[in-house]
Parts: C-alpha cells; structure tokens; sequence
C-alpha cells in the first residue's frame, strides 16, 4: 500500500520538510500540517508523494523532472487528474496536451524515472 506522505518547502531555509502517517516527531504528518497551519512551511509548495520511480526514488505530485521510457528524450511533469481522478504525467513539449494515466493505487513505476535532484513546481492539473 501506497505511504500517506506530503512535503513543503520550509520557509526559514527553502529545505524540503516531509510528514507521512507513520512518523513519529518531525516526520509526523500532524505536526507537519500544524506547521503548514503556523507559517513554517509554504502552503503553496505542499505536494503529496505518488510513488517510487524505477530506480526507489520518491515521486510527488508537481514534479517536473520525470522521464517516462515511451519518451525518454522529454521530461514530464507529475500531476492529479480532478476529472480522471488518476495520477498523470504532462508532457509540456507537445500542442494538444499529452497525458500519460498512471495507476491511482501505484507503489512503484517501472516506467518512470525522476532525473537529477527533486524539482517541483505548482500545478493543479
């Protein structure tokens, strides 16, 4: 089963700070969402993770540095369907909007893969 896990970018130093289900402490996802709720943490750069990519690395929504293997020469961006209600990846390159459907319940995604450091950037989909 997919972990419950978000991040936000923190306001103080711009570092990533995660809170997911099971932590305890600083990982604890209320006392990340207090902290949101506080002003320690950007509310507009709070993602939700989607899965692990084909190599174990974290994937959350918004990020925009994915290579996907039926476009290995183009990055994509991670982003949530409101009308599919399914994780898709965006292809900003093409004119009519290329999606690629991932499935909701998702672990990990063989056929993804994030390049270079975790990038995001704010998109609703």
């Amino acid at each position: 089963m997919r972990p419950i896990k978000f991040r936000g970018k923190r306001i103080d130093n711009g570092e990533w700070a995660y809170g997911n289900h099971y932590g305890t402490g600083q990982e604890s996802l209320e006392l990340f969402f207090m902290a949101v709720a506080a002003g320690f943490i950007d509310l507009k750069t709070v993602e939700q993770f989607v899965c692990l990519d084909k190599n174990g690395k974290e994937v959350f929504a918004g990020d925009n540095n994915i290579r996907h293997d039926l476009y290995p020469d183009q990055l994509a961006t991670m982003v949530w369907s409101k009308q599919d209600l399914k994780w898709k990846l965006f292809f900003p390159w093409t004119h009519h909007k290329t999606y690629i459907r991932l499935d909701k319940q998702l672990e990990r995604a063989e056929n993804i893969e994030l390049i270079g450091e975790q990038e995001s950037e704010v998109n609703d989909g």
